[in-house]
């Protein structure tokens, strides 16, 4: 899921919906995408997308289901790079656990700044 075409999306959503929604581009932008990367399951995330921005954005949120696949994949990539370690001798595996939580750590770390990204993203404005 490219950022660009997700601000997009919600600047045009919100253009639709005029006044009526309180929500900033930046704020709409980063609620879908917490709501897409969350671990629950498409008819949960469906149902959440539903009710923050309406039965009327059908297509929208199809969309949106559909690029949340391929952004899951990009997501798991760079995750297995970072967590992927060889199985552990019996005498290592109290070093291979403490090496896992590091990465682990690590890969929260790295989802936490590209989430900070993407809201700093939201910031700037498109050419």
């Amino acid at each position: 899921m490219d950022r660009t075409w997700l601000k997009r999306r919600c600047e045009a959503f919100l253009s639709k919906k005029r006044n009526s929604s309180t929500l900033s581009v930046q704020d709409l932008a980063v609620s879908v995408y917490e709501i897409l990367v969350s671990p629950r399951k498409d008819s949960e995330i469906e149902s959440e997308l539903f009710d923050l921005l309406g039965f009327e954005s059908f297509e929208l949120i199809q969309e949106l289901l559909k690029k949340r696949n391929s952004f899951l994949d990009m997501i798991s990539q760079i995750s297995s790079v970072i967590i992927a370690t060889p199985p552990p001798k019996k005498e290592k595996a109290v070093l291979y656990f403490e090496e896992k939580k590091k990465k682990k750590k690590k890969l929260l770390i790295f989802l936490n700044l590209i989430r900070n990204h993407l809201l700093n993203f939201m910031d700037q404005e498109l050419p």
